[in-house]
Parts: C-alpha cells; structure tokens; sequence
C-alpha cells in the first residue's frame, strides 16, 4: 500500500560545543522596573488603607446605633456622620469596588431609617385641611 506522505525527514547531528552562545543586553527598562513595582505597591498599601477606613467606618456606624439604643440621638448623628466621612474617604481606592459600594449604600440606607424612625426626621407635619365641597377659593 502506497502512502500519500514523504517519508520523514532523518534527524542532522549537531555538536552543541561549536555553537556561540547569544550575548543577552541588558533591558533599556530594567532601571525603570523598581520604580514600577513602588507604584503597585503603592496601590496596594492604598487598597489596605482604604480597608482600614472601611472598618473604622463599620465601627462607628455601629456605635451610632448604640448611641440610639441608649436614646442619646445627638451622639448617635456624630457617630452617623463620621462613619459616612470615613467611607467617602475610602471610596478613593478600594480593593474592591462593589463590596465597599454595597456596603456604603447598606450603611446609608440604615442611617436614612434610623433617621426617619429614632433622629426625629419623621415628626408628622400639619397637613392641610382639604376644601369643603361647593366652595371656591376664586368665589367673591
């Protein structure tokens, strides 16, 4: 049976010890890579410090609601207050973006109930009076 493929091709000897070894330059970038790996570290220690403002945010929001628990709702409004602060602060470099946004619109969206609830926000307005029947506010 005939093979429609040439036969394969016979492996050439080479001697390994005549071949010149390459010379290798050095990287016109090589001075550069220090500089470039202070700059990943930089975000990084940005991303922890962002971290650390998260959790100090955390901490204060939840001694703000203590401050609620025990009725003192001035304490409670600094302690609101700062937490948001410090998450603003945080929000110029977080490890992770979605995290730290659900969890400043999870603090936001407390602090706005609590405020509606226990701050004093909701206090009831007087609502006007509807107009009697059969009047009009242009009659003589």
């Amino acid at each position: 049976m005939r093979s429609f493929m040439p036969p394969a091709p016979r492996p050439v000897p080479v001697d390994m010890a005549a071949l010149e070894q390459p010379t290798v330059e050095p990287s016109p970038l090589a001075n550069s890579m220090p500089a470039l790996l202070d700059s990943v570290g930089a975000n990084s220690a940005g991303a922890k410090k962002s971290d650390n403002l998260l959790e100090r945010a955390q901490r204060h929001f939840e001694q703000g609601r203590k401050f609620l628990q025990v009725n003192d709702s001035d304490q409670a409004r600094s302690e609101f207050d700062t937490a948001i602060d410090l998450m603003l602060e945080a929000s110029q470099n977080p490890s992770n973006r979605e995290r730290y946004e659900s969890k400043l619109e999870e603090m936001v969206d407390a602090i706005h109930r609590y405020d509606l609830d226990d701050l004093g926000s909701a206090a009831p307005v007087d609502e006007p009076q509807p107009c009697r029947t059969g009047t009009s506010i242009f009659a003589p």
